[in-house]
């Protein structure tokens, strides 16, 4: 079920991170890396209610940021 983030998803969210910025790095995409995104990143998201985590049996299985701010 999708769900807004709390404080407490951070931690799991982060994780899926650094397994993500693992497999970035193979495949040549320097989009993410031990910089950024970083836990406050999310927190942000999370005040702003802007972050949402897809949750599975207890565990995060994903995540996305919803606004409307367009990236330039």
């Amino acid at each position: 079920m999708f769900r807004k983030a709390v404080a407490e998803d951070v931690e799991q969210i982060m994780t899926i991170i650094a397994q993500t910025v693992q497999e970035m790095k193979t495949d040549n995409n320097p989009q993410w890396d031990e910089k950024y995104p970083q836990a406050q990143d999310f927190l942000a998201d999370i005040e702003r209610g802007w972050l949402y985590v897809l949750e599975a049996s207890g565990h995060i299985q994903g995540f996305v940021c919803l606004n409307n701010i367009e990236g330039k």
